[in-house]
């Protein structure tokens, strides 16, 4: 079951970050389903490289705007980004280690995806109170 995007719940009023977001729901939904259909490693594997440079490339370009608008939850971010890279590092090196598998599917749903969602509704969504007040 792919998670949608919710641009009522998950739109933080930076049309390039709700893009990003928008594509890493996409590019992880993408991965699991080709966990689940048994697909072969090898544009799983791209698909995870693509996922591991997208995410530290949409991480940055999220704090540094969060830092612009001065936004109060930048330092919340800046945690939850740290543990979130270690816990897709992890679940890279499983990759790596013992290729795709149902198993991984699930622990990606669980610990990456479902993450994500609840993490761009709860943190990121406050970007657009920062950027409204300053906007005035």
């Amino acid at each position: 079951m792919n998670i949608a995007w919710n641009a009522e719940t998950m739109s933080t009023g930076i049309e390039g970050i709700d893009r990003e977001h928008q594509e890493l729901i996409r590019a992880i939904n993408e991965l699991i389903t080709g966990m689940e259909q048994e697909r072969s490693a090898e544009p799983l594997g791209e698909l995870m490289d693509f996922l591991t440079v997208y995410v530290m490339n949409h991480f940055s370009h999220e704090e540094g705007v969060m830092e612009k608008y001065a936004c109060p939850s930048l330092a919340h971010n800046l945690k939850a980004h740290d543990r979130f890279r270690m816990k897709f590092s992890e679940i890279v090196d499983q990759f790596d280690s013992e290729g795709p598998s149902l198993e991984l599917a699930k622990k990606i749903r669980k610990d990456i995806l479902e993450w994500l969602i609840v993490h761009i509704q709860g943190c990121d969504a406050q970007l657009k109170q920062c950027t409204t007040c300053c906007n005035r």
